[in-house]
């Protein structure tokens, strides 16, 4: 059983977080048995991460297939990253060889990015989402933080926004 600390002794209740590998198959191949923690209820969140970048298809349903199956309240969140694999550009009609240069050693991923993703992993069933490594909100173009926590807080993201 999952052993918690007495939230009478700390004043707060402790959960148990664990970020792991984007798929099921992956946490067995590595020796991680988080089907059976989360049958178990020894964990109260799943955080599913990819590697460094923020992606639209971690295949989450297999997680949260376990989570409803053992029915022990696991909860399923995505990790979601604030910049992403690719480079975007505006579209020029006219391009030269400056056009596409690359202007940074990663990309801060747009917030309509960032709703494409909300939307899709909402429709695989994930319960919530953390904010991996999104640092302080004055480190991105304006208003982009709240702009994609936002999206994370919201039951349908894309409702009338742009996304990606």
């Amino acid at each position: 059983t999952r052993r918690k600390e007495d939230p009478e002794a700390t004043g707060r209740p402790q959960s148990l977080f664990v970020r792991v590998p984007p798929a099921l198959a992956n946490n067995a191949w590595s020796g991680l048995e988080v089907e059976r923690w989360i049958a178990d209820g020894l964990v109260d969140v799943v955080l599913p991460s990819s590697l460094q970048t923020l992606t639209h298809d971690m295949p989450i349903g297999p997680f949260v297939a376990q989570s409803q199956r053992a029915g022990t309240g696991v909860q399923i969140a995505p990790s979601l990253y604030p910049r992403t694999q690719h480079t975007t550009w505006d579209f020029v009609a006219r391009p030269d060889a400056d056009t596409y240069q690359l202007q940074s050693q990663y990309n801060v991923a747009d917030p309509s990015l960032a709703r494409g993703a909300v939307r899709n992993y909402r429709h695989l069933g994930a319960d919530t989402f953390q904010m991996y490594n999104h640092g302080w909100p004055h480190e991105y173009p304006e208003g982009h933080w709240a702009a994609i926590a936002e999206a994370m807080a919201a039951d349908n993201p894309t409702l009338g926004q742009e996304r990606v």
